[in-house]
């Protein structure tokens, strides 16, 4: 399933999202008993493979699709575990075994935060990915960086809206309160947001 995917990875859009909400549909049935890792092996199938592999000179024509199909697998992972009907011990043990992989996704989101060769449609992936796993209560106490990398989107326009939602799922979290030392850690960029609020409304600008 993965060698598809990675053949449809510049499209068209229809065939690779169907793919991988096929993907992580399965995933989920199989998961932890047939398949222990489906992240971490997402992750490491989408890798830049060495040039001289048989799959690097495919995996290097265009790195570009590739993160953005990572980022989408990555995406519609959480989002199809919320949606499909469980019954409780399963939805349980499935919900472990994810957040057990947060840690990869994590590292991930983090490093294509921080590229400089990110480009602006990455790092809403990103944001939106990160917003996905939010969803299934991932510790804040372990991905409060990434949230702190979340502020550092703000000052692009383009990436404003996306960033702010992201940033309100992520302390809004319901376990929040267990990780007080990640909050603290969270407050001077919130604070720090009033002067840009105060500049918005003397500017007229109300969507801000």
């Amino acid at each position: 399933p993965l060698s598809h995917i990675l053949h449809f990875s510049s499209g068209p859009k229809m065939v690779l999202t169907r793919l991988c909400v096929a993907l992580a549909s399965m995933a989920l049935n199989l998961i932890p008993q047939a398949w222990s890792q489906p992240v971490a092996d997402m992750v490491k199938a989408f890798q830049p493979q060495k040039p001289d592999s048989e799959d690097g000179a495919k995996a290097c024509q265009d790195p570009h699709s590739h993160c953005m199909t990572l980022l989408e697998l990555l995406t519609v992972l959480p989002e199809e575990f919320q949606s499909c009907r469980l019954a409780q011990a399963r939805r349980a043990q499935l919900r472990d075994a994810l957040t057990g992989e947060w840690s990869v996704v994590c590292t991930v989101l983090r490093q294509l935060l921080q590229s400089q060769d990110s480009s602006d449609q990455v790092k809403e992936k990103v944001l939106r990915c990160l917003s996905s796993w939010v969803g299934l209560d991932v510790p804040l106490g372990g991905s409060h960086e990434l949230v702190q990398d979340c502020f550092s989107t703000l000052s692009n326009p383009a990436l404003f809206g996306t960033a702010v939602e992201t940033i309100v799922d992520s302390i809004s979290q319901p376990d929040c309160q267990r990780y007080v030392d990640a909050l603290l850690s969270l407050m001077p960029l919130v604070l720090g947001l009033y002067e840009q609020l105060k500049a918005a409304v003397q500017d007229g600008d109300m969507e801000t």
